[in-house]
């Protein structure tokens, strides 16, 4: 028979462990929510400069086709600008074709300045 003193000795050793592994599995959940947070942010983060540079290649798009309109309203023939810019008639239609935000054409710039619109 076990006596009491070794019960208790027991009982104490059991209490230290058991104490010792809700610490440990404390500092785990911690740690784990202070990773799943920051995976978060920079998740965030990724989907926001996703959607920046989406909307900066729109933009830039935009703009190009634009200059194209402006240059096949100024008389050229598609097959000529699609040779210069190094682009298929189709390519070149497709992207002329998209909406613009202006839908007249612009005045051609003057040589050596390039409109930043």
């Amino acid at each position: 028979m076990t006596s009491k003193k070794q019960t208790a000795l027991a009982r104490t050793h059991a209490h230290e462990r058991l104490a010792r592994q809700r610490q440990e599995r404390i500092e785990r959940e911690q740690a784990n929510e202070t990773d799943l947070t920051a995976y978060l942010v920079l998740q965030q983060q990724l989907t926001d400069t996703e959607r920046t540079y989406q909307r900066s290649v729109r933009t830039i798009r935009d703009r190009q086709a634009t200059h194209l309109r402006n240059w096949r309203a100024r008389g050229e023939k598609p097959a000529v600008i699609a040779d210069l810019v190094g682009m298929t008639v189709t390519e070149l239609n497709r992207l002329i074709k998209k909406p613009a935000e202006a839908s007249e054409p612009q005045p051609a710039a003057p040589h050596g300045n390039i409109p930043s619109s």
